[in-house]
């Protein structure tokens, strides 16, 4: 088994075409923190096959919340795509220990939420929604959809169906 590549991610590496996974690595690890002042927690994800794992192991998945558009069931993006979950997490850190402030790699909330427009916006994909979603973390094998109503999405762990996918 190769070895994991630490990198730090952050607006610049939206030319990746995901955390780019080095062909030399079976992994990436990704630290997200402190703020500019280095202040506030620092999180480690491990990316492979395009997914994002949190410490537990558990998958990465993007649930917009918000009402009026969805995010992965308004267009063929994969709720699991690592691109958006790293973006994801980085906004939603900075929104939690920032303040209004940049975090150490000198961005700000706005700014990884408009880095993960701009991705969607290059891959072809709508990006109604993205700004309302939240990371939850499913159980590796586990069948889950993401469900929506009137653009709120859900996540919905549930039996076998043909529109399930597999953490």
């Amino acid at each position: 088994m190769r070895e994991a590549r630490e990198v730090s991610v952050g607006i610049d590496e939206v030319k990746w075409s995901m955390v780019s996974v080095d062909p030399l690595c079976d992994e990436t690890v990704v630290s997200i923190g402190p703020d500019e002042k280095g202040i506030g927690p620092v999180y480690t994800y491990t990316v492979r096959d395009n997914k994002v794992y949190d410490s537990d192991g558990d998958v990465g998945v993007a649930v917009s919340l918000g009402y009026g558009a969805g995010w992965s069931t308004w267009d063929d993006v994969k709720a699991s795509d690592a691109r958006f979950i790293v973006l994801i997490l980085n906004a939603m850190w900075c929104k939690e220990y920032c303040e209004g402030g940049k975090d150490a790699k000198g961005y700000t909330e706005e700014d990884y939420w408009n880095a993960a427009e701009r991705l969607a916006e290059k891959l072809g994909y709508y990006a109604g929604g993205l700004r309302d979603c939240v990371i939850k973390w499913v159980p590796v094998g586990t069948l889950y959809r993401v469900d929506e109503y009137d653009g709120a999405e859900s996540l919905e762990i549930l039996d076998i169906d043909e529109d399930w996918e597999r953490a």
